[in-house]
């Protein structure tokens, strides 16, 4: 790719990034999409699970060539660092350039999947570019579980070849993929008043990295939702009167969590045997991780029992229910499952405990799966 085409690529990516589009909220990219497609003379469909289809004549000299399909997908995955204010629903996603390397502020980039209706969208604009008859299907909520392509219906696409533009290297092809599937899981728990003389902390694991648990799972890198629950049973076990009233983490299926906390209470009389305890879970922690997590940090933050969201108002979890609560979570499985026998270095099976969080009378837990094997997923 010529450097014309690589800031031209950069300014459409740009461009697109002014439009909010979280999955399951494509009110403000799907029109946009419609009217890219049209203000330049191009035929373009919808469908009703608002997958875009822009139909592209080919060049002169190649209008008889068989049709190619370039597909990518429209939504994107929305991160934010926890100290960045911002709104997927209506902030647009601003990059700047580090070096070689194009990244956002605060956020995720969005260039999963911008990249490829940037590539597609310069490529029918470049008049000194040659094709053959293109459709651009532009797929919806990808992200959330391939949503736009499984009800894509036949007959909505002529094209006899597709290229898949969802890709992560210049020039490599992907001859296949994982298959993936969310499951929820629902862990009932009963709830109880608060003792008297119970205070409220606050346990925050936050600092790690996180990442796209297709592309980085094989990274070693920590998972928050994992540590979490380590840290509940080691607290649990160092001060038995240990409570629990709330626990959060991750933000959505395929990323990494990078943060979890939890809302948690003992007597008064206990808080430095807490604070013990989480002190020497940090330290055997960090030396686990430190090749790959640099500032992961363990913490208790003071919580107001008047303010701490609804935990006074519905109790604390009973504590039968809090132990097989916190060995649930010990049990779900995270990370890489099994490697390609076939394929080197590339990854068959794995799992990311995704996210967590409190409902008034359960604890839902979500994890994906994916898999290049049909029997292991």
């Amino acid at each position: 790719m010529s450097d014309r085409n690589t800031d031209r690529v950069i300014e459409i990516l740009d461009e697109i990034n002014m439009i909010p589009r979280q999955s399951g909220h494509l009110e403000l990219i799907h029109p946009w999409l419609m009217d890219w497609g049209r203000s330049r003379g191009f035929e373009v469909e919808t469908d009703e699970a608002l997958n875009v289809l822009i139909k592209v004549p080919g060049t002169p000299g190649y209008e008889n060539a068989p049709m190619v399909v370039l597909q990518g997908h429209m939504d994107m995955v929305c991160e934010k660092r926890p100290d960045v204010e911002h709104d997927f629903q209506k902030d647009p996603v601003i990059s700047w350039r580090d070096g070689d390397w194009l990244r956002a502020k605060g956020t995720s980039l969005g260039a999963d999947n911008a990249i490829a209706l940037a590539l597609a969208f310069d490529l029918v604009t470049d008049p000194s570019a040659e094709y053959p008859p293109l459709e651009i299907l532009i797929t919806s909520d990808e992200e959330t579980g391939l949503v736009g392509a499984q009800k894509l219906q036949p007959g909505f696409l002529k094209g006899s070849v597709l290229m898949n533009l969802d890709s992560e290297d210049e020039g490599v092809f992907t001859i296949g993929c994982a298959g993936g599937m969310d499951t929820n899981l629902y862990l009932p728990v009963a709830r109880e008043a608060v003792p008297a003389g119970y205070v409220f902390r606050q346990l925050v694991i936050s600092g790690l990295e996180g990442g796209h648990s297709g592309v980085e799972i094989q990274a070693g890198k920590a998972n928050a939702n994992v540590l979490l629950a380590r840290a509940l049973r080691e607290l649990s076990d160092a001060v038995p009167e240990f409570r629990i009233g709330e626990l959060e983490g991750g933000t959505a299926h395929n990323a990494i969590p990078r943060e979890a906390h939890a809302v948690v209470a003992v007597p008064s009389g206990k808080i430095g045997d807490l604070e013990k305890a989480l002190r020497n879970f940090s330290s055997v922690v960090k030396l686990e991780i430190e090749a790959v997590e640099k500032n992961f940090s363990a913490g208790l933050e003071v919580v107001d029992s008047a303010g701490s969201a609804r935990v006074p108002k519905a109790g604390l979890f009973a504590p039968l229910d809090a132990g097989r609560l916190i060995d649930a979570l010990r049990l779900i499985p995270h990370g890489v499952k099994a490697m390609s026998t076939e394929l080197e270095g590339v990854v068959d099976t794995s799992m990311n405990f995704a996210v967590l969080k409190t409902e008034e009378a359960q604890v839902k837990v979500l994890t994906n799966r994916r898999s290049a094997v049909m029997s292991r997923g």
